[in-house]
Parts: structure tokens; C-alpha cells; sequence
């Protein structure tokens, strides 16, 4: 995950920045799925700070992108290129957080809270790479070599699922991939749900369409509970694995969720 990653587009190598810039004017919503790792970072930074609590993390993510949306022509009109993109994000996403707490909790106050200097990811840099990530790209390489020590299934299935957890788009090799022989129309159907933006899909009705699809191509049919256990149960499991290999490492759900963030971004 280096800061300046290159893309392709009709012969010219485009940074990191440039498709950020590109994204900014014409591709609001695939700027903000792109960034979701940093709504996740100032969502965990702000419990930590003891903003907001842990029960209250998926309804103060869901808010930041629901106000993201609603600021998107601002968002786009505002930016003057004195910063990246990223940095300039990351700043709106910190206000959102600060605007949900006095909204919600008015008359705490928060000079300490505001005073406070949060290291973006692209402040430290070495070779282009920032510290922050050569420590998460350490990481994510431990999680992908657990993963590939389990089976073909499992781990196509974990990919399958977590992706789901994490709202991030699916691809077409990861429904085929656990859905071995998914007729078309439901491969259609799959990528209309799950394949672009859907991070505000509450969990009811993610997994129920999740059952859907279980019980129409695999005959058979699961609970939301069921679901959710498995869900807890694997990741649980890879948590465990994570911490025993490293004596610094302290992941809990929620902590390990973000890292899973970080490898699907990597495997793009």
C-alpha cells in the first residue's frame, strides 16, 4: 500500500493524487468508498478519545457517510489543492466526528478534543511509504498468510463474507469463487447489491439478502443469527491466530475489522 501507487489510464501512469484529484471532481462516491479506511481510523481514534462508545460505532459510521454525501458538492467545490486529497478528507471526516459529539452531548467540552493533532497516513514518510503503513502492510501480510494456510473453501468463503461485513464492493471472481457454478442473472443481481456502494445498507437487510441468495443457489436456508455467529466465530478464530503470533499485537473485533479493511485494499 505505497502512497504513491500508479495507475494506468490510456498510456499515462497516473499518482495516487492525480486519481484522487479526478475522483474529487467527477467520482464523489468512489472517493468516498476509496477513503472508508480513514472513516473507520477517526470513527476508532474518537471511542479511544471517549467521544463516542464502542455500541455506538456502526450508527457514527453510518452518520459520517450519510453527512459525507450530503457535503459532497462542497467537498468538490472546497478543495484548493493546497492539500492531498487525503489529508483533505481526512479533516472533513474529523470535523463530521466532532459535529456528531456536540450534536449529541452539547454542553461537554471539547478544547482537548479539538486541540488534538492526529497523525495522517501520509505524514511520515520513508521511500514514499509512511510509517503507519509499513506497520499495517506488516500486518496485512501476517493475515494473508494465515488465510492462505486454510483450505480453498474457507478462504473463499471468508473473503466472500467478510468483504460483505467490511461493505466492500464485491468482484465477480469473488461471487464465482464461493458460488461455484452461480447462474448469471443471480451473478447480475450479486454485483447490482454488492458490487459498487453500499455502506449504508443496514445489517438487516444485508444479511437477509445474503440468505436469499444462500437458499436459492446453495438449496438452503440460514438465519441472520447463523450468519453472524459464523461471521464472529471465523474471525474470532484469525484474531487469536494474529495475536498469538505477535507479542504486540492486541486485535479485538472491532480493531481486526479495520485491518481486514486495509487487506481487501490491498488486494485490488
Amino acid at each position: 500500500m505505497k502512497s504513491d501507487k500508479k495507475s494506468k489510464v490510456s498510456g499515462y501512469v497516473l499518482t495516487n493524487q492525480e486519481i484522487d484529484k479526478i475522483l474529487i471532481k467527477d467520482d464523489i462516491a468512489s472517493l468516498i468508498q476509496k477513503y472508508q479506511h480513514k472513516v473507520s481510523f477517526y470513527c476508532e481514534h474518537y471511542i479511544r478519545k471517549g467521544l463516542f462508545t464502542k455500541e455506538e460505532r456502526s450508527d457514527v459510521i453510518q452518520t459520517i457517510n450519510e453527512q459525507l454525501w450530503l457535503k459532497a458538492n462542497k467537498i468538490k467545490y472546497q478543495y484548493n489543492e493546497q492539500a492531498t486529497v487525503s489529508t483533505y478528507l481526512g479533516t472533513i471526516i474529523k470535523n463530521i466526528c466532532l459535529e456528531i459529539y456536540r450534536k449529541n452531548k452539547k454542553n461537554v467540552p471539547l478544547e482537548s478534543v479539538e486541540n488534538d493533532q492526529i497523525l495522517d497516513y501520509s505524514i511520515l514518510t520513508k521511500k514514499g511509504v509512511s510509517l503507519n503503513q509499513l506497520v499495517i502492510q506488516e500486518e496485512v501480510n501476517r493475515l494473508h498468510l494465515i488465510l492462505k494456510a486454510q483450505t480453498q473453501a474457507i478462504r473463499d468463503k471468508i473473503q466472500f463474507y467478510f468483504k460483505l461485513c467490511c461493505r466492500i464492493p464485491l468482484l465477480e471472481q469473488d461471487v464465482l469463487r464461493y458460488f461455484k457454478s452461480c447462474p448469471e442473472i443471480y451473478l447480475i443481481k450479486m454485483m447490482r447489491d454488492f458490487g459498487g456502494d453500499y455502506q449504508l445498507m443496514p445489517d438487516k437487510e444485508l444479511y437477509a439478502k445474503i440468505n436469499y441468495y444462500e437458499s436459492v443457489l446453495f438449496d438452503k436456508s440460514r438465519t441472520s443469527d447463523s450468519i453472524k455467529k459464523w461471521l464472529k466465530y471465523r474471525a474470532e478464530q484469525l484474531i487469536a491466530q494474529m495475536n498469538k503470533q505477535s507479542n504486540k499485537a492486541n486485535y479485538d473485533l472491532e480493531s481486526f475489522k479495520i485491518l481486514l479493511h486495509y487487506y481487501f485494499l490491498r488486494k485490488k
